[in-house]
């Protein structure tokens, strides 16, 4: 575990491949190559770190890590934690229980800290820590790591409860825990991940930590164990979580694998209870990038259990990374197996990647097959803000993209949150992915039936009836965009367009209109809060599309 092993040798193109083709890899501080890197530190890695915004009626979760103290002991001395309130008033406190020394590969701790007013805070831990192999103290703010910004963590203790209708629950879809850990990147364990959960107003969350981690060994990234042991810890964790804290926690899998033309992608797996292997962009076999299995092959071998979808179409590589990583994107080929449920288009940040997976997503619809869109924010722990090599082995770089619950997919569950509900809701699109407000719509025919989002409904006369709701926190509403997919005519037009003339949270509006061919109906839902900007995206509901042939 972080051990100092070189790979390969130091030369030229070993340098550009580090340089340049892992610019997104996270933080980790101790692998170096042949004793290369500016971050590498005596040290363990420590922070703190809490959510990005409180639901009301939580205590705020604190959450102090410290990773590789195994290698490097130390003793914290004192923490204490200093919050700034909108108003300029300030609270101090200091935290106890602290232990003597910490000598394990993984430690945290939770403290609960309970802010006395609501808005914006500004939240600062300070450190005395005493590293024991060296005998040096060192004070620092919010983490040790060389480089960093050591800001203070900026949270919103949110004065309403995240937007949401009855029977809407939302919840994060792609996260990955402390079994993601090799040499530049590594999760957060996953019961504080919960707490966090549960603190942001989550109600579910998939624990999809990387193929070519899962089958590590528990102690040593860089060996294999063909037991699996984090594979089947993962599992036992998981169900062990759900009974005793009642958050569903999915497990899955992001798996590399190859596209039809063989090149690396990711499948991001929901449910399965089969682990699939896959390291052809890993670094782990240098220059040996190619794909374990092929995405149909995978697709080919999953379970009814499983839900499977692209893992952020949207992404694209620099050069380097399509040649030395073999990297690629997916293509119109690889999204029609019969058992690709869908496409995770949002994935934590990145307005170009997302509006990509989108157009990805709306030429699927048109061509007559129903993938779900879905959420997740692809974060490694990141609760607050994202850390991150910015170049490998040169600095650390801090962003708010991929940080955990950011990006939300909102489920539509009749009889409440549990796994088969929200396997099933997410199967059969019942679906909205938001940042910040949310939006459900109903359709009626002349007979009286009626049909939600990922339902099907026949007719010739229809009535829409369609809302949205947002809060002080993501801001008023702007716009409103109903979108209409002819099946036929393989066209999408915009069907309706609302504009807000009054500051207002919610929107409701109800629409008649006459349509005989196969078709669908999605809406889009932007709200604007200062320079911030959200929106909510529904997944459609279908019209006719079993009266009519659509291939």
């Amino acid at each position: 575990m972080g051990m100092e092993v070189p790979l390969i040798r130091f030369d030229v193109l070993t340098i550009l491949c580090i340089l340049l083709v892992l610019p997104v890899a996270y933080a980790e501080i101790h692998y170096t190559l042949k004793g290369f890197s500016l971050v590498f530190r005596r040290r363990p890695e420590i922070l703190a770190d809490a959510p990005w915004r409180l639901e009301p009626g939580q205590i705020l979760p604190l959450m102090i890590l410290v990773k590789d103290a195994h290698r490097f002991p130390v003793k914290i001395e004192q923490v204490s934690v200093r919050i700034v309130y909108e108003d300029g008033s300030v609270e101090n406190q200091f935290l106890d229980g602290l232990p003597k020394t910490i000598e394990t590969q993984w430690w945290h701790r939770l403290w609960e800290i309970e802010p006395k007013k609501k808005g914006h805070i500004q939240l600062s831990a300070q450190f005395n820590a005493l590293y024991l192999k060296t005998g040096k103290s060192h004070t620092f703010q919010t983490d040790n790591l060389w480089s960093s910004t050591h800001r203070p963590l900026d949270i919103m203790i949110a004065p309403d409860p995240l937007p949401a209708f009855e029977n809407w629950h939302s919840g994060d879809l792609h996260f990955h825990s402390a079994n993601t850990n090799d040499q530049v990147e590594y999760g957060a364990p996953l019961n504080p991940a919960v707490r966090m959960a549960g603190a942001l107003g989550l109600k579910f969350m998939a624990v999809t930590d990387h193929s070519y981690d899962l089958d590590d060994r528990m102690d040593n990234y860089l060996e294999h164990d063909p037991e699996l042991p984090k594979w089947h810890a993962m599992h036992l964790e998981t169900e062990k979580i759900e009974k005793e804290t009642g958050l569903v926690v999915v497990p899955g899998e992001e798996v590399s694998c190859g596209n039809h033309r063989n090149e690396n992608t990711h499948l991001l797996l929901l449910n399965n209870r089969h682990y699939f292997p896959g390291a052809g962009d890993s670094n782990e076999r240098w220059f040996q990038n190619q794909p374990d299995m092929r995405v149909h092959d995978i697709l080919n071998q999953i379970d009814e259990y499983t839900l499977a979808f692209a893992a952020h179409p949207g992404v694209t590589f620099a050069p380097l990374q399509r040649i030395l990583l073999r990297r690629g994107i997916w293509h119109c080929r690889d999204f029609r197996h019969p058992r690709l449920h869908g496409l995770q288009i949002y994935n934590g940040g990145g307005s170009r990647h997302f509006k990509r997976g989108r157009k990805m997503w709306i030429r699927e619809l048109l061509r007559g097959r129903r993938p779900v869109v879905i959420a997740g924010n692809d974060a490694h722990g990141n609760f607050n803000r994202h850390r991150k090599l910015g170049r490998p082995f040169l600095y650390i770089a801090e962003s708010k993209e991929h940080t955990f619950g950011r990006g939300r997919t909102l489920l539509r569950l009749t009889n409440g949150p549990n796994r088969k509900n929200i396997m099933d809701a997410i199967r059969q699109g019942r679906a909205v992915i938001s940042t910040g407000p949310v939006m459900d719509m109903r359709i009626m025919n002349k007979s009286g039936d009626s049909a939600g989002i990922g339902d099907t409904i026949t007719g010739q006369k229809f009535t829409l009836q369609i809302r949205g709701k947002s809060s002080a926190e993501f801001g008023h509403i702007k716009y409103c965009r109903i979108y209409l997919g002819d099946l036929l005519l393989k066209k999408e037009r915009l069907f309706k367009q609302f504009e807000s003339s009054v500051p207002a949270y919610d929107f409701s509006d109800q629409i008649e209109f006459n349509n005989e061919a196969p078709a669908y109906i999605r809406a889009e839902l932007d709200t604007q809060s200062g320079i911030n900007q959200y929106f909510c995206l529904t997944n459609p509901v279908f019209l006719n599309t079993e009266l009519h042939s659509t291939k």
